[in-house]
């Protein structure tokens, strides 16, 4: 399974603006199958979700990680640095699938 996790604060400017590529990478992707790996998103607020916000670490926002759960269990997390366009979030989620 991976997991595209967005971390987003509601007063952010920038959250704002990437709110409808994260809505469009949800309706297109979420739950479905990517190359046999289940993908979803997962969104935190962080006035809502302060304990997944201190969790990861987050220390801007927006922040997109991804969280990979192997079939052994075993889990990773990858933080995204690139751009936050809708193809390059699109290319993580498939890249992040191999």
């Amino acid at each position: 399974e991976l997991v595209l996790i967005v971390f987003f604060a509601s007063w952010c400017p920038h959250c704002k603006n990437a709110k409808p590529t994260i809505d469009k990478i949800k309706k297109e992707l979420h739950g479905k199958d990517l190359s046999g790996v289940k993908f979803k998103v997962v969104e935190y607020d962080s006035d809502k979700d302060k304990d997944k916000v201190e969790e990861h670490n987050v220390k801007g926002f927006p922040t997109f990680k991804f969280l990979k759960k192997y079939r052994d269990g075993n889990t990773s997390i990858h933080e995204h640095e690139d751009g936050r366009s809708y193809d390059e979030l699109k290319s993580a989620c498939h890249k992040h699938t191999t």
